[in-house]
């Protein structure tokens, strides 16, 4: 007998175990099943359209296979479902805009890395209970729904490395929305084509958050001057975009920040002292863009910094002492392309 004719099957675990071949449309006849975990194995072909007839299913997990062709519409009906997992596998096609009302109970949503393509669904401003929303690397494109983080529950968002747009301040409506989320711990936006002034709700954003990228987009404007607002953040990344104007005194008490990536901007004035507090600091990058002055001296008391690149700025004065002492400097130190006045 084959697995597939055990109708009060509950649940199928297969994770982990190089299994290759296709998924028989005879799964559909265990209308039992509540759990199908396939998960990092060598499975092929198409998801079976048979699935959408498991009326009791709650959770998918088919990452890392190599899965291809569109998700079928019938597995949108399952209106019990809580889990799906399909990132890392080479699915195309589009999600219906309907998605989040079909799906009302949808608490984790993982489609990343993969061919998916069109808009992030309209009806994520349904998304009631939404935790976890993974869409990285595929080919999303248009506006983040306005009401994006209208779920209490939301706490990570994986959006990077798409094509989705923001020009005018009414295409970031959906931050606004997500500073309503006070368990939001992951914003990645990266490497999309989000563009216009940045939002000062940025530093509206749950203090709880401990990672926001929002690098490689073409993002105008100045960093809230209350981004020190996101006391746990360790890893801040808003990299090669157009961003301009001084880095605000608050910054200081971002200080569990464990990586600072500011490089390929236009950021000038001069650095904060504030900057000094950030004791937890292991990497920090400004080069490549308009910072002038001399380096706070203050920096020479961050113990844990591995990695300093100020290079490609218009620093001058000397460098200080306290931070050509730091012993933990260990991995880079590049100042070169500046005016200083003294030799190291």
């Amino acid at each position: 007998m084959e697995i597939y004719q055990l109708s009060e099957l509950k649940g199928i675990n297969l994770y982990g175990n190089n299994i290759t071949g296709v998924i028989p449309e005879s799964i559909g006849n265990i209308s039992s099943l509540q759990y199908i975990v396939f998960a990092e194995n060598a499975l092929e072909g198409s998801i079976p359209e048979s699935i959408g007839r498991l009326t009791n299913l709650l959770a998918v997990q088919m990452v890392q296979n190599q899965f291809i062709g569109e998700i079928p519409v019938s597995f949108f009906n399952l209106s019990s479902i809580y889990e799906i997992y399909l990132g890392f596998n080479h699915l195309n096609g589009s999600l219906p805009s309907t998605l989040f009302d079909t799906l009302p109970l949808l608490e984790h949503l993982l489609l990343n890395n993969n061919n998916l393509h069109g808009n992030i669904p309209a009806s994520a401003s349904n998304a009631s209970y939404l935790v976890e929303i993974d869409l990285f690397n595929s080919e999303f494109s248009g506006i983040i729904p306005s009401r994006f983080g209208n779920s209490q529950y939301l706490w990570w968002v994986e959006i990077g490395q798409n094509q989705l747009e923001a020009r005018e301040a009414s295409d970031w409506v959906f931050l606004n929305s997500l500073t309503n989320c006070s368990d939001l711990a992951t914003l990645d936006l990266q490497q999309n084509r989000l563009g216009g002034f940045l939002p000062s709700s940025l530093a509206d954003l749950s203090p709880g958050i401990t990672t926001l990228i929002i690098a490689q987009n073409q993002i105008t404007g100045n960093l809230p001057s209350r981004i020190g607002n996101l006391v746990n953040l360790t890893i801040f990344r808003a990299k090669d975009n157009l961003l301009t104007g001084g880095l605000p005194d608050s910054i200081g008490n971002m200080r569990s920040l464990n990586v600072l990536s500011l490089k390929g901007n236009r950021f000038s004035g001069q650095i904060p002292d504030s900057m000094g507090n950030l004791y937890q600091m292991s990497r920090l990058d400004l080069r490549n863009n308009f910072f002038t002055g001399r380096i706070p001296s203050s920096l020479g008391g961050l113990a844990n910094l591995q990695e300093l690149d100020m290079s490609s700025n218009r620093l001058s004065g000397q460098i200080p002492i306290e931070l050509l002492s730091l012993q933990s400097l260990s991995i880079r130190l590049d100042l070169s392309n500046n005016t200083f006045s003294q030799d190291p």
